[in-house]
């Protein structure tokens, strides 16, 4: 069990990935966080940068690693036991003898896996972004198939009420923000250089008519 140290530890360093990563999306930080809490216990267990407990499904093709897990079957709960090791693919997991419901997604980085679970979200729980706030949300990614466990929703709630985490859902990436000062600084340069060629359009009009007006002057 995480401590507070280790809970609070926790949001101040996934917080701002989840914020950057969401951005956008439709996808609320607030669900995310609280499923990556609830997957690695605050970041307490998680093999092979795996933050999200995503197995590989047949068509995953990098590295994966097979370890023992439950899952809430025809409403039961079902142990598989895995090999305990790591491997180049899947297909080399299968062959080594291990059961596809313990091969699971091995990362580079954890920032790797906090994209691929946004990618995920987005490809096969697109209704789930509709959601008016994060519980909706969370049932929603529950009830399209993302995990078993019959009090699922109800534990990821949990996680966001008791950490405050719809604040999250409030910040904005640090990347919009600097992207976006990039760009009124860029407008306010071309805004001002405008200005002053018009100035300096204006001022040469003004010459050229003193000089006319001293020409005939001087004709006269």
């Amino acid at each position: 069990m995480a401590s507070r140290q280790q809970v609070k530890e926790f949001f101040e360093k996934y917080g701002p990935i989840a914020v950057e990563l969401c951005a956008g999306s439709g996808l609320f930080p607030s669900v995310a966080l609280a499923q990556a809490a609830l997957e690695t216990s605050y970041a307490v267990s998680k093999p092979y940068n795996n933050m999200f407990g995503h197995k590989a499904p047949s068509g995953w093709t990098g590295k994966v690693y097979s370890t023992t897990t439950r899952e809430h079957l025809n409403g039961k709960d079902v142990v598989f036991k895995g090999t305990g090791k790591a491997y180049p693919n899947r297909a080399a997991a299968i062959k080594d003898g291990a059961n596809v419901q313990t091969i699971f997604k091995a990362y580079e980085t954890e920032k790797d896996a906090w994209k691929d679970y946004v990618s995920l979200i987005k490809r096969r729980f697109s209704k789930a972004l509709q959601a008016a706030n994060p519980f909706e949300q969370i049932k929603a990614i529950k009830d399209g198939g993302y995990a078993t466990g019959a009090k699922y929703v109800e534990s990821v709630s949990s996680i966001i009420r008791s950490n405050q985490l719809e604040d999250w859902d409030k910040k904005k990436s640090s990347k919009r923000i600097g992207r976006n000062k990039a760009k009124w600084l860029a407008v306010a340069a071309i805004v001002a250089v405008t200005a002053i060629i018009i100035l300096l359009v204006w001022k040469r009009k003004k010459i050229i008519e003193k000089l006319k007006t001293i020409k005939i002057l001087n004709k006269k």
